[in-house]
């Protein structure tokens, strides 16, 4: 008998479309931010579902399969990727694991594959046989999101966890069909030793490469921040050489998108958030609040109106809009109060909130900026999923480089 808080858990995931965590992450990436999520938002009670037994299985499997079939959307899109979900007893965050690591029988896993088609995986305890009976038996429906980072013997043992058999791993990666590489940048070497050896099975495989940013927050160990500081000083070499072997490479840049610093992303979009801040342009005593990302591109172009940046609470180097808390805008609301500064109008980005544009990460209602300052009226700028869920070229990439070097 399985009871109502694990009904709900269960529920709650089938709604996101993820399968809750039973155990903590047996990944044990140490760049991971997860570990240390109940720290940087105690607010937010961290849940776990217990062991999937069949009756547990299957009740999640009927709330899959019904919402599925009846509500194609996520309940809030913004939800999406953070494992939070506003229940009946507040807010509460289900960390989300690598789909193999569940304890899940090969037949459950199989069940799946009709509702949800892609499966992130870093390749720990992944069965070979499995990926290679799944991919044969489900050739358009059953794709595979392999979190490499890298094959860098000397950065994984750094960073990844030892039981990973990249043997293995490299076997996985050259018989899954249409599969997603997913690599961290390190340095221009790592890149082109990774790239050598994923590139040939993207090509037979029709796989894509995804090449991030590595983050670290304000826990993260300082081998971490070592590693992420470094990496900053690679990247226009890694861009620049990949431009210049796209041909060589089998027109790479077609299979190839990037998630690179906030910065790069700011001036892409440069031209959609200038639109996006139209909605300030005329309002007197008026303050945006940003990023600290978006902060140097916003306060360039939007002459005339107060811009300030406001910290992440993930800390580090993270410097984009989702973990800002509503209480660091109430911070900067009542230094500007102190200075003799009165605002009227406050603008803040959506992309700061879950659950619809009214709670951040740490549970905390937008409404508790009225209540302090009911004389400045509130509005969410709606920032779309375009760009919160993009993911960049090579080609916009590289013109920002060669734009900056034109520019001096």
């Amino acid at each position: 008998m399985i009871s109502q808080e694990h009904k709900d858990l269960l529920a709650a995931g089938a709604r996101n479309r993820y399968l809750p965590l039973n155990c903590w992450c047996p990944n044990q990436c140490k760049f991971c931010y997860e570990k240390d999520f109940s720290k940087t938002f105690p607010q937010v009670s961290t849940k776990y579902a217990p062991l999937y037994t069949n009756e547990a299985f299957d009740f999640f499997y009927e709330k899959f399969s019904d919402f599925q079939k009846n509500n194609r959307k996520e309940l809030d899109p913004r939800n999406k990727g953070t494992g939070i979900q506003l229940t009946r007893r507040g807010f509460e965050y289900f960390p989300m694991c690598d789909f193999f690591n569940l304890g899940l029988t090969p037949a459950q896993i199989e069940k799946i594959i009709p509702l949800q088609n892609v499966f992130y995986t870093t390749g720990l305890n992944l069965d070979l046989s499995l990926v290679r009976y799944l991919t044969r038996k489900y050739p358009r429906k059953f794709r595979l999101h392999l979190s490499v980072v890298t094959f860098d013997p000397l950065i994984r043992k750094d960073l990844m966890h030892p039981g990973i058999d990249t043997g293995n791993l490299k076997k996985i990666c050259n018989i899954a069909f249409r599969p997603t590489y997913f690599l961290l940048y390190f340095n221009k070497e790592q890149i082109v030793s990774d790239i050598g050896i994923l590139n040939k099975p993207a090509l037979k495989n029709k796989g894509s490469l995804y090449i991030h940013k590595l983050y670290y927050g304000k826990f993260s160990p300082q081998i971490v921040k070592d590693y992420a500081d470094k990496a900053e000083e690679h990247f226009k070499a890694i861009i620049y050489y990949l431009k210049g072997n796209d041909k060589k490479l089998g027109d790479i840049s077609g299979r190839l998108r990037f998630s690179p610093a906030s910065k790069i992303y700011s001036w892409v979009f440069q031209k959609e958030i200038s639109r996006l801040l139209k909605t300030a342009k005329g309002a007197k005593d008026a303050a945006i609040f940003c990023s600290k990302g978006a902060y140097p591109l916003i306060r360039g172009s939007e002459r005339g109106i107060r811009v300030i940046p406001v910290e992440n609470s993930i800390g580090g180097c993270v410097d984009f809009a989702l973990g800002i808390r509503v209480r660091s805008i109430i911070r900067k609301l009542r230094e500007l109060s102190a200075g003799g500064n009165v605002l009227k109008h406050a603008f803040l980005p959506s992309s700061m909130f879950v659950a619809g544009n009214k709670f951040d990460l740490s549970a905390d209602s937008i409404d508790l900026i009225r209540q302090e300052f009911p004389g400045i009226k509130v509005k969410v700028i709606d920032v779309p999923s375009k760009i919160l869920h993009s993911t960049l070229s090579l080609e916009a990439c590289f013109r920002y480089f060669l734009l900056k070097e034109f520019k001096g």
